[in-house]
């Protein structure tokens, strides 16, 4: 593993990445967002923050973020909706506006970000 190779006190942090970051490589179609919007989105995954999404010609919607996948350059948003429907997925090619709101109920215990996707892969081959 790469954060082996980092100094202790950087790899506890490089070792808990997976939590909340996964590139996958298979090709999809989309545009990458601002990066200052990704910013602030993988904060509010980092530190359990609500954020409030504004996307092109959808309704504003109010998201628990528990992870970014970038997919073959496709940035997407792994989040619960606060509504207890459980986890899905948000393209972020047409984000205009993200806005960091406060706590909210901490992650899923059970919830892995590399177990999600893959899941979610298989759903849609």
């Amino acid at each position: 593993m790469l954060a082996s190779a980092l100094p202790p006190v950087a790899w506890r942090e490089a070792a808990d990445v997976d939590r909340w970051f996964l590139h996958d490589v298979a090709a999809l179609d989309g545009s990458v967002p601002a990066s200052a919007a990704l910013h602030r989105l993988a904060r509010a995954t980092r530190e359990g923050l609500g954020a409030r999404l504004v996307l092109d010609d959808e309704p504003e919607r109010v998201v628990r973020p528990l992870g970014l996948v970038l997919a073959a350059g496709r940035w997407l948003l792994v989040h619960d909706s606060l509504d207890e429907s459980g986890p899905d997925v948000c393209p972020l090619d047409g984000l205009r506006e993200v806005a960091l709101m406060g706590p909210v109920v901490g992650r899923p215990a059970t919830f892995e970000l590399a177990e999600f996707w893959s899941s979610y892969r298989a759903e849609r081959a």
